[in-house]
């Protein structure tokens, strides 16, 4: 197999877990301030807590000097530098206690490595506090695109959150590893049992040497190795009733210490989720029991075979603070009436998409002001006549259709001033409690969330499957049944019996199926313990946060199609961790990208030695590109893409399914150019308008005069014949009245460009646009128009600052000159620069895109007076330019910090709300969000649908498409659709099919070997996008290419050589040879010439 996969860069970043602040002493230099290490959890027999984290590291003359008052630490770590000699002290339980301690003497046999004895007389403050938490600062390096999906508000409260994950099998390592990179405060990893071999079946942080060694333990440094931020420990022994009540006091025991007494602090304060994967029903229902009563979120997990079941159990009134994650719905306001039931209207016709009991609030409405400021206003949508409802696991959905109404009615505005224009309504997101039930009620009252409708009624069947495990388990020691077994099949389907009549189950238990889950439930699958994993953590982060809808309260999941017979049968690192978990699988790196540019590398050998082509990209283009090498070599494709918590996978494969370029989604939504440079009214349309100046500033006129001085006559050509006067005024400007010679030349200019752009070119507009200007009788500047306003330069203005600082580097930098990073230096220099007055003049702004004038220089007289000012490129011909492209994931590159104030100060000046850099570089970036969850899910459904590849499957009701979201949540499955049938007499072809040509032969003989064949007659062959035969062509130019041989054809026409491979597609049509009025749909051709 081989898999084409985009990786991810490497995680980043490092935190301590806490800061001991110590008051100086003279006898302590604290040259290095390290964590102070604790498993947080009270003494526990056989010291069965392990903490794994960073340690306090002070340097020391002769003695340390500080206060100490622990509360409920097994054990304190302390690495002392003493006499040039580091020494690791560590506390146990017996000389650590709840009460202040006056005084303690660290002798020999409580270090390490060393003899020496340090006396620690107490006398100070200690304190904890945790980087992370103070201030709200977030590693925005590390967690960007997660943070695009969640929030600040969610992460701060990840960071604050301590999760327990009992079970270290398959499903508890992916719950782990998610929940580890998502970034909580603390994992604590629970299991009593050892690894044995079938561990490493799904285990991938286990190998043959951790055999017999605690699950826990064994996994423990390669899952804290994921993230530094997140404090990781183990225990190993038994979950009891007051260990579980233990763990919540436990996350608010982590609070501030002084001298002699514990002092909460509402920061530090934790909420405490525990998950459950190997326990047994009674387990599960204790344990349940308790942390109903005491508020603590639980979440079971099992799986079995190609099964998995998920519950969760939040408590009573827990509050989901934001259902579905959605940015709120944003319209401007065109009319509001007075009437006791107001009708708003959106302008242009254009769709609000509210639904009936949305909220909204307004603002800006000019006139009509009383509804400013109000919030949570309650909307009617008007002609529900094009709103579809239905319901989907208890959520209350509508979808408008596309000719739903672009107006509501609100409140009763009939005693409200009159609507004069103007005003933007905004979505206010509405919390929603959810009642919760404990195990063992909700077991006999299930509630289920649905994952596939084809399956609607297997949530019950799996739901007694999964409870009788638990009994037979029980009743045979331990263990499960045995593979394919049937007396333990029988045995097993005695005790659903049972266990439908205990829980109350009252559908008819089917049979078939409960054999089917007993013949396979000892087996353990990858891809179930990935999406089932993935959903879980998900579901942790929810508890933690209220972001997103949590599942209510039972799902169940399988993927039976995966099985052959439902009857008995008789990128380098990532390459390295692969290998690492399994070493018998095969891995070939390649780390450079797919594509036209690659063919040499990835050619006719190394996709006949694949059998399946597994996508994970970016780009809509490189997709589409893989889906054409799919088409070409007949391969199966497994698509797949996540944006935030939505992911989706799209099964492809040769003439059972569709291709993945048969359907597409629509195009971006592209904003007006004269929007965009005259009017914006949103702050992506700011952030766009920054994105182009950066792109005109630094890059394209870079690479125009560079063009110039390499070549000066071909440039003037290209001038003549295609340019429009832009590139000959940029060349002139770069090369000769702008060129710097100093940083001070690059910092005068950066301060001029901040006067053209966000004061002269305002007051242009004005004066082009009066305030009061009136356009066809109606006022010009109504929305969606804003009326911008000049700004003033004010060097004490950090965004008017950081604009200058940014713009004067980026300038140095692209013309290879030192940079001046001293913010106080740049505002020194740039206060002493002179700017005059700006006159406006007569000046055609474009009022829409209608009117843009697309040639601003007109004449040839007019270019070549241009061309003439050209400075002369001989001496600039030394000149540095250095192009710089945009890359907006280098904090210290500048280019975001650009592009931020470029927009921000725009933003200013059109009255619109700025957004930070974090913001900007998700908008400016055009990044997609990525949260681990979802990425772990959409792999494992991959791999379930490469397992059926694998096993041969040819009927697509087999595979399963899947289109996902843990938001809100939603789970959707459906069979492929079937590829584009094509039928000309008794010729039948579907969109794979091809017609196959073996040799270079000529035009004429393909056209022939068709028509004897087919009885087509061809009368148009194309190559990618060049026309090869038409039958348009003149007479001489027919009979010329009908001789050439294909590849002949191909180099002749697109004057490039042959690609490297051996098969050529041509698109062809043709009509039939009796009736020449008849256009056939066609396969495509393929010439395979020699090797």
């Amino acid at each position: 197999m081989a898999a084409t996969v985009f990786a991810a860069s490497p995680l980043r970043g490092f935190s301590l877990f806490g800061m001991i602040a110590m008051e100086p002493v003279p006898a302590l230099r604290a040259e290095t301030m390290g964590a102070l290490c604790t498993s947080m959890t009270p003494p526990l027999e056989n010291d069965s807590v392990k903490a794994r984290t960073p340690s306090l590291l002070v340097e020391i003359d002769e003695q340390v000097h500080f206060s100490l008052s622990l509360f409920y630490y097994a054990r304190l770590e302390i690495w002392v530098y003493f006499k040039g000699v580091s020494h690791r002290v560590l506390l146990d339980h017996s000389l650590i206690t709840a009460t202040n301690v006056d005084s303690l003497t660290l002798k020999a046999s409580h270090m390490t490595d060393s003899c020496e004895e340090i006396a620690c007389l107490f006398g100070g403050a200690v304190g904890i506090m945790d980087d992370r938490i103070e201030g709200g600062n977030i590693d925005e390096a590390l967690y960007s695109r997660q943070l695009y999906v969640l929030g600040r508000d969610a992460m701060s409260r990840m960071s604050d959150a301590n999760v327990l994950v009992s079970g270290l099998g398959g499903l508890g390592v992916e719950i782990a590893k998610n929940i580890i990179l998502a970034g909580v405060r603390s994992v604590t990893l629970h299991d009593n049992r050892d690894v044995c071999w079938d561990d490493l079946s799904t285990q991938f942080y286990l190998s043959a040497d951790d055999i017999g060694k605690n699950r826990a333990e064994a996994c423990i440094e390669q899952l804290g190795a994921l993230n530094s931020y997140v404090h990781t420990d183990s225990y190993n022994g038994t979950l009891t009733d007051d260990f579980v009540s233990m763990f919540k006091a436990r996350g608010n025991s982590l609070t501030a210490i002084t001298g002699v007494r514990i002092v909460s602090d509402p920061r530090l304060s934790s909420l405490q989720v525990i998950v459950l994967t190997d326990s047994t029903e009674d387990e599960i229902c204790q344990i349940s029991r308790v942390t109903h009563a005491s508020g603590i979120p639980l979440i079971v997990g099992q799986t079995a075979g190609v099964c998995g079941r998920i519950f969760c159990d939040f408590g009573a009134n827990f509050v989901v603070r934001d259902p579905d994650g959605e940015e709120p719905l944003r319209s401007i306001v065109a009319t509001i009436s007075q009437e006791p039931e107001g009708v708003v209207t959106c302008v242009d016709g254009n769709r609000h998409g509210l639904v009936d009991g949305d909220s909204i609030r307004f603002s800006e409405v000019r006139g009509m002001e009383e509804l400013n400021g109000m919030d949570h206003i309650a909307v009617k949508v008007l002609g529900k006549e094009n709103t579809v409802h239905f319901s989907v696991n208890k959520l209350n959905l509508q979808f408008l259709r596309d000719d739903s109404p672009d107006s509501f009615s609100i409140c009763d505005t009939s005693g409200f001033s009159p609507h004069l224009g103007g005003g933007i309504i905004t979505q206010v997101k509405k919390p929603r409690t959810v009642d919760f039930l404990e195990y063992s009620e909700a077991l006999s009252a299930p509630a289920y969330f649905v994952t596939d409708f084809a399956k609607l009624d297997r949530s019950g069947q799996l739901h007694v499957a999964f409870v009788t495990l638990s009994a037979f388990r029980d009743a045979n020691e331990g263990r499960l049944p045995a593979a394919w077994d049937e007396r333990d099949a029988e045995s097993f389907l005695s005790l659903a019996k049972d266990t439908a009549r205990r829980i109350g189950f009252q559908d008819a238990l089917n049979e078939g199926l409960l054999r089917l889950f007993a013949y396979t439930a000892r087996g353990i699958t990858v891809g179930i313990c990935s999406v089932i994993g993935s959903v879980i953590a998900q579901e942790v982060l929810k508890a933690i946060t209220g972001k997103f809808y949590p599942i209510e309260q039972f799902l169940y999941f399988d993927a039976f199609e995966c099985l052959q017979s439902q009857d008995p049968p008789p990128g380098t690192t990532a390459s390295a961790e692969a290998q690492r978990m399994n070493s018998d699988v095969k891995i070939e790196t390649h780390t450079v990208a797919v594509g036209k540019e690659t063919e040499d590398e990835f050619n006719d050998d190394f996709y006949d030695s694949i059998d399946c082509i597994a996508n994970a990209l970016d780009n809509v283009n490189a997709r589409a590109y893989m889906d054409e090498m799919a088409f070409i070599y007949s391969k199966p494709l497994l698509d797949s893409g996540t944006m935030g918590a939505k992911g989706s996978v799209q099964v492809v494969i040769p003439h059972i399914s569709e291709m993945y370029s048969a359907s597409s989604d629509p195009p971006e939504k592209e904003f007006p150019m004269c929007t965009v440079k005259h009017f914006p009214h949103r702050i992506e349309h700011t952030l766009q308008w920054a994105r182009d100046l950066f792109e005109d500033c630094f890059t394209n006129s870079a690479e125009i005069s560079l063009s110039y001085l390499k070549d000066p006559e071909g440039f003037k050509e290209n001038a003549l014949s295609k340019d429009k006067g832009e590139n000959v005024v940029a060349v002139k400007r770069f090369l000769g009245e702008e060129l710097p010679r100093t940083f001070e030349d690059c910092l005068r200019w950066a301060r001029m460009e901040w006067e053209t752009l966000f004061r002269n070119d305002v007051l242009q507009i004005l004066h082009s646009f009066p305030p009061d200007e009136e356009k066809a009788g109606r006022p010009f500047w109504i929305p969606p128009k804003r009326c911008p306003k000049p700004l003033e330069f004010d060097v004490h203005d950090p965004m008017h600052l950081e604009f200058v600082f940014a713009a004067a580097n980026l300038r140095a930098e692209m013309y290879g000159m030192p940079q001046n990073r001293s913010l106080a230096a740049i505002a020194d220099a740039v206060s002493m620069i002179e700017v005059s007055e700006f006159v406006p003049g007569n000046v055609k702004i474009p009022a829409n895109d209608d009117e843009i004038d697309d040639v601003p220089v007109s004449s040839k007289e007019e270019l070549d007076q241009l061309m003439a000012e050209l400075p002369d490129p001989q001496p600039l011909s030394s000149t540095i330019i250095r192009p710089i492209n945009f890359e907006k994931d280098d904090d210290s590159n500048l280019h975001l910090d650009f592009i931020t104030s470029a927009s921000n100060l725009r933003a200013a000046c059109y009255s619109i709300e700025p957004v930070d850099k974090l913001k900007s570089k998700l908008i400016a970036g055009r990044i997609i969000p990525a949260i681990a969850t979802t990425t772990s899910l959409v792999a494992g459904l991959v791999s379930l649908e490469l397992i059926k590849l694998v096993q041969g499957h040819q009927s697509a009701e087999k595979f399963k498409n899947a289109y996902v979201n843990l938001a809100t949540p939603f789970f959707g499955f459906t069979e492929p659709v079937e590829p584009r049938k094509m039928k000309f007499k008794e010729h039948e072809w579907d969109a794979w099919s091809m017609i196959d040509i073996d040799g270079d032969v000529t035009i004429d003989q393909l056209i022939q070997h068709v028509k004897d064949k087919y009885g087509v007659v061809l009368d148009f062959i194309n190559y990618e996008t060049a026309i090869l035969y038409a039958e348009f062509f003149a007479t001489d130019k027919l009979e010329q290419r009908k001789a050439m041989r294909i590849s002949e054809a191909i180099t002749t026409v697109t004057k490039k050589p042959l690609p490297h491979t051996k098969h050529l597609i041509l698109r062809v049509s043709g009509y039939d040879e009796n009736d020449p009025d008849e256009s056939l749909d066609l396969p495509v051709v393929r010439c395979n010439l020699p090797k």
